[in-house]
C-alpha cells in the first residue's frame, strides 16, 4: 500500500518505521530538521559540541518501555541522571528540595516547621493520586481534587499547585483545567515525594539524534523536509496529499502524526470528515517558550539546592529550570520562558502543549473510536495518557498494528 505520514517526530517516524518493511511510505515534514518535540540544539561544552534537548528530555523504563525498546534496537545509548526538583518561592526566598540534597538540605528541611508541614501534606495527595492512577480516573479537574482535602491555601496556593504548574511549564492561568491524574502522574512516576530516586535517563545523542538514526534505516520510506501538507482531500481511489510547493501525491493510508491543530487544518471543511474535524477541534492547547542557555541566574541562589528541575514562583507565574547537562556537571539549562529572558541563548524553542483536562480525556475516547474511518489515522503524544513521548510512541504502534496487523517489527517493539 501507499501510506502518507504527517509529521516526523516520535509518532511518524515509529509509525513510518513500522509499516516501511512492507509499505511505500513517504513522511511529509514541515521543518528543515526531523523529530517534531525530540528537539536537540548543539551546544559547545568543553571544546566539543554535545547535544541539549528542549522538548522531550528524559524518561524512566517504567512509563516508557516503547521508547526503551526502540533504542536498544537500533543500538542507541541512554546516560542515567537522577532526577530531583527544587521549589523557590522568589517572593520570601523560601527554598526546599525533594528529595533533600545532602546533610545541608536535610538540616534546612527539618529547621523549617512549614517545610516539614508541607511535605508532609504531600503524603495523603500522593496516596490518593496512586489509587486514582491505578484506576485511570482522569475527569476529576485539579480544584475538585484538592477540594477533597482540607489544606490551608498556604499549601494549595502558594506550593503545591504552582509547583506542578512549572514542572509541566504550565501558566498559572490554565493549570486548574488540568485533571489532577495528569498533573501527578510524572512526581508519582519520581518518587521523590517518597525520597527515593529512580533511574531516569536522557538519550545519548539527543532527541534528534535517536529520531535520524531510526529514520537511516529506512527502506521503502522517503522523508520529506521542508515540505508542510496543505491539504489532504478525497481522491479517485484513495486521499490526494498536497504539500505547499510541491507535487500532489495519491495514497491509499494518511497517518496523521502532528497535532490536531494542525490536522484539522490540512482536513478543512470538506464533506464527510465532519466527525473527526468535530473531535479535534475539541482539543485545547497552550504555549511555552523554553530557552537553551548558561546563565546560571536562572538557578537557585544556592547551588547545593541545584536540582534536575528547578521550580520559581513568583505569586503571578511559574517557571522551571532544567539543569540539562547535571549529569556531566555542565551549567547549561533549558528554561520556560516568562517576564525575563537569558541575554544570548543558543536556543529559543516555542512548543504548543495539550490542557490535559477531563475534556482533553473525553476527546482521546472520541477520537479513538473514529481512527481508521476512511483510512484516516492519528497518532501523537496528545492521543495517549498525559501526552509523553512514550504516549506518541504506543499510539503510532497501535495505529501501525491497525493499518497492517502482519508487520514484522511489531512484536519487537512490543517486546513479544
Amino acid at each position: 500500500m501507499k501510506i502518507a505520514v504527517i509529521g516526523s517526530g516520535g509518532a511518524g517516524t515509529t509509525a513510518s518505521w513500522l509499516l516501511d518493511e512492507r509499505h511505500d511510505v513517504t513522511v511529509f515534514e514541515k521543518n528543515p530538521i526531523p523529530g517534531g518535540h525530540a528537539r536537540t540544539t548543539m551546544v559547545p561544552l568543553g571544546g566539543t559540541p554535545r547535544p541539549v534537548d528542549d522538548g522531550f528530555v528524559w524518561f524512566n523504563e517504567g512509563l516508557y518501555p516503547t521508547l526503551h525498546r526502540l533504542l536498544a534496537i537500533h543500538g542507541l545509548e541512554k546516560v542515567m541522571l537522577k532526577l530531583g526538583a527544587s521549589f523557590t518561592d522568589t517572593r520570601t526566598g523560601r527554598s526546599l528540595t525533594l528529595p533533600p540534597k545532602g546533610v545541608g538540605g536535610a538540616l534546612r528541611m527539618a529547621s523549617s516547621w512549614r517545610t516539614i508541614t508541607d511535605v508532609a501534606r504531600l503524603q495523603p495527595v500522593f496516596s490518593k493520586a496512586h489509587a486514582m492512577d491505578k484506576a485511570k480516573v482522569r475527569d476529576v479537574a485539579w480544584p475538585d481534587f484538592l477540594a477533597s482535602f482540607n489544606f490551608p491555601k498556604s499549601f494549595t496556593d502558594d506550593f503545591l499547585t504552582p509547583f506542578l504548574a512549572g514542572a509541566w511549564g504550565c501558566p498559572m492561568s490554565r493549570v486548574n483545567d488540568f485533571s489532577s491524574y495528569a498533573l501527578l502522574k510524572y512526581p508519582l512516576a519520581s518518587d521523590v515525594t517518597r525520597g527515593r530516586v529512580t533511574p531516569w535517563y536522557v538519550v545519548k545523542v539527543g532527541g534528534e539524534g535517536y529520531i535520524r538514526k531510526v529514520q537511516s534505516t529506512f527502506k521503502r520510506t522517503e522523508v520529506k523536509l521542508d515540505c508542510a501538507v496543505e491539504t489532504v482531500r478525497r481522491g479517485a481511489t484513495g486521499w490526494v496529499v498536497t504539500p505547499r510547493g510541491g507535487e500532489a501525491v495519491e495514497v491509499d493510508h494518511v497517518v496523521f502524526g502532528c497535532s490536531p491543530l494542525v490536522a484539522r487544518k490540512i482536513l478543512g471543511d470538506q464533506q464527510g470528515v465532519d466527525a473527526l474535524t468535530s473531535v479535534l477541534s475539541r482539543f485545547d492547547y497552550y504555549s511555552t517558550r523554553i530557552a537553551t542557555h548558561d546563565d546560571p541566574s536562572f538557578m537557585p541562589a544556592r547551588r547545593s539546592d541545584w536540582s534536575t528541575a528547578n521550580i520559581f514562583y513568583d505569586g503571578t507565574e511559574s517557571r522551571v529550570s532544567i539543569w540539562a547537562d547535571r549529569q556531566l556537571g555542565y551549567d547549561i539549562f533549558t528554561t520556560a520562558l516568562d517576564k525575563r529572558e537569558p541575554a544570548n541563548p543558543f536556543h529559543v524553542s516555542t512548543f504548543i502543549l495539550p490542557v490535559l483536562s477531563p475534556a482533553h480525556y473525553r476527546a482521546q475516547a472520541a477520537l479513538w473510536d473514529l481512527q481508521g474511518r476512511d483510512n484516516l489515522w492519528f497518532c501523537g503524544d496528545y492521543t495517549r495518557d498525559i501526552g509523553s513521548h512514550e504516549d506518541a510512541l504506543s499510539s503510532a504502534v497501535e495505529v501501525a498494528s491497525r493499518i497492517d496487523s502482519t508487520l514484522p517489527r511489531l512484536a519487537q517493539l512490543r517486546g513479544s
